[in-house]
């Protein structure tokens, strides 16, 4: 059953993803590392360091154990268009409720164009 969710879940499109693989033709296994599903945006807080993202989401993961709440960590990418056009970086980020809440302090925020995708650790 859970291979089923996986198919029916968001995924990147494919027109992102030929885009990232045209600036990126030494990554081979892009198409596969993409196709993890897409994760809400839920919560921007950006009060951690940037480019700190695996010391980040673990401590925030911690601090809300200790105020009795749930929060899950993942890995996978962060996917936004600029100027040059599409980018990603791995990324590992928090998830509460099934939606993102990102700590790390990013750039450029949130816009219509930024995407999470990954898998639970």
């Amino acid at each position: 059953m859970r291979f089923q969710e996986f198919i029916n879940e968001a995924k990147i499109s494919d027109e992102i993803v030929k885009a990232l693989a045209i600036s990126r033709p030494h990554w081979r296994s892009i198409k596969r590392n993409l196709s993890l599903p897409i994760i809400p945006k839920g919560k921007y807080i950006g009060t951690m360091k940037a480019h700190h993202c695996q010391t980040n989401t673990p401590k925030h993961k911690r601090e809300r154990k200790k105020w009795g709440e749930t929060c899950d960590v993942y890995d996978g990418y962060l996917i936004w268009k600029d100027e040059d056009g599409w980018q990603v970086v791995e990324h590992m980020f928090n998830v509460v409720d099934g939606k993102v809440h990102e700590l790390t302090n990013l750039a450029d925020k949130w816009d219509k164009n930024t995407y999470y995708i990954g898998k639970k650790k």
